[in-house]
């Protein structure tokens, strides 16, 4: 009786259980190192005040889509199990990202991730101590591979609960555009003559965003010298009891990316299109029918 080929699918499987051996879990993970041929490693580190990269922080989101993209890349198929083929595919330290893992299952897992795939978002992948490699489809590939900056906290906006805000004003140039409640205690949007009731899914848009408002990314120098050819610049300002201010950020849109400092701040960071637009004021509050 001749025996055949093992089934794709059955390679697929087989994959997935060798490389996803561990779930990873920000709590359940304490170390994570990148070795990149000719570049610094990043080592992100769990502490008791929590994960830090060197002396800053972890940025939160950057590390939640690190664990994310760990547990959800796919297997396409097996590519080979020669080892005498890992240099083909990038899969040795001087071709590949090193990526080392403690976590309170596993201490000291390793995977080597090589060469991008003949499709968008694949990579190959061997998880070391075992002869396969794999074309896999994921993330994880182009996020291990992102700069220092990208792994460290950008936090723009803190909003402290015991220091409520009472006044939020946008300035475009000469235009003022002022959000406060009315009387009412329902909030209003000022700006000249024109005014607005603001819906409460507006606004709970707006501190949503505001809560988790960080930076994508730190501006690189030529970014920041380009500050100055901006299509749009405004600032935001907002003030809580006594008209104490509690937030000002200055806003740049340059080349479609959109940029930030906050005052008394030196760092530029760039933000994510969908939080500014949560957060600008836009021309439709006030077609909007009252």
């Amino acid at each position: 009786m001749l025996v055949g080929r093992p089934s794709s699918n059955s390679v697929s499987m087989q994959g997935n259980k060798e490389l996803h051996s561990v779930h990873f879990t920000q709590e359940g993970t304490n170390k994570v190192v990148m070795e990149l041929p000719g570049k610094e490693s990043r080592m992100l580190e769990r502490k008791e005040e929590g994960w830090v990269i060197k002396e800053f922080k972890v940025s939160s989101l950057s590390l939640k889509t690190l664990v994310q993209a760990l547990n959800v890349f796919e297997v396409v198929k097996l590519v080979s199990r020669n080892p005498s083929h890992a240099d083909v595919y990038g899969i040795t330290p001087a071709q590949g990202v090193r990526l080392i893992m403690d976590t309170e299952q596993e201490k000291n897992i390793r995977f080597l991730i090589g060469k991008q795939g003949p499709e968008p978002l694949t990579f190959y992948i061997q998880k070391e101590g075992l002869q396969a490699i794999y074309l896999v489809k994921g993330e994880l590939r182009s996020i291990v591979t992102k700069p220092f900056t990208y792994w460290r906290d950008k936090p723009i906006a803190t909003i402290v609960v015991a220091s409520p805000i009472r006044k939020v004003v946008w300035q475009e140039k000469k235009v003022l555009t002022t959000m406060s409640k009315n009387k009412d205690g329902l909030w209003e949007a000022q700006q000249g003559k024109r005014n607005a009731i603001l819906s409460s899914d507006r606004m709970e848009r707006f501190f949503k965003t505001l809560r988790a408002f960080q930076g994508t990314d730190i501006a690189t120098e030529i970014q920041e010298k380009n500050l100055t050819k901006a299509n749009r610049s405004l600032t935001l300002n907002m003030s809580g009891e006594e008209n104490k201010t509690l937030l000002s950020v200055q806003f740049w849109y340059v080349e479609d990316s959109w940029f930030v400092r906050r005052e008394g701040e030196s760092i530029v960071y760039a933000v994510a299109d969908t939080d500014v637009h949560n957060l600008l004021p836009t021309d439709d509050i006030f077609s909007q029918k009252k």
